[in-house]
């Protein structure tokens, strides 16, 4: 039996998610928040787990990832054992710049859709900007299923990236504080 796949509309050196940003706005404790709404160019029609990637800076954290209102990563969430490095080899981060950060994201909590391209809202929280005015940082975001052999190939991936802008200076931050 072949590799399972999400059925991609597009080659894997093109975006397959089209991020527009809503907003993004820093928090009083530092944390970033970004919300997006999002066009999956892919068919979700298999009742398999998801691995999710995040490539960020190196000394950034997840705090929290939500799709469609659920709940796909906290900062207590468990990293999915070899995602990460998985991730790494198809696309390497810049050495002591980034890292990936990957989790499974169980299927009951994946938007399902036999079209070949689908809208999700997300909220992305991570607990630092790296970037200062005018800058943005580009996160690179991956999905595929979880593979059964724990061994990724390119095809069985798709990929986007979304762009966190830094804060202008004296902005205010919103939020509650922690």
């Amino acid at each position: 039996m072949g590799a399972r796949r999400l059925h991609k509309k597009r080659g894997h050196h093109q975006d397959n998610f089209d991020i527009v940003t809503t907003n993004v706005h820093e928090r009083p404790d530092g944390s970033v928040v970004k919300t997006s709404e999002v066009i999956v160019r892919a068919k979700h029609d298999q009742k398999l787990n998801l691995w999710v990637g995040l490539k960020v800076a190196r000394q950034q954290q997840v705090v929290d990832l939500r799709v469609n209102e659920r709940r796909w990563v906290t900062k207590r969430s468990r990293k999915a054992r070899g995602a990460a490095d998985e991730f790494a080899k198809l696309f390497p981060p810049k050495p002591g710049e980034e890292k990936w950060v990957a989790y499974e994201v169980e299927e009951a909590a994946i938007p399902h859709s036999p079209a070949n391209s689908f809208q999700i809202n997300t909220s992305l929280v991570l607990d630092r900007h790296v970037v200062k005015f005018p800058d943005a940082q580009v996160v690179t975001i991956c999905a595929c299923y979880v593979p059964a052999g724990g061994h990724l190939s390119a095809g069985a991936v798709i990929a986007g990236h979304s762009l966190i802008p830094a804060p202008r200076p004296g902005q205010k931050k919103r939020g509650k504080r922690r």
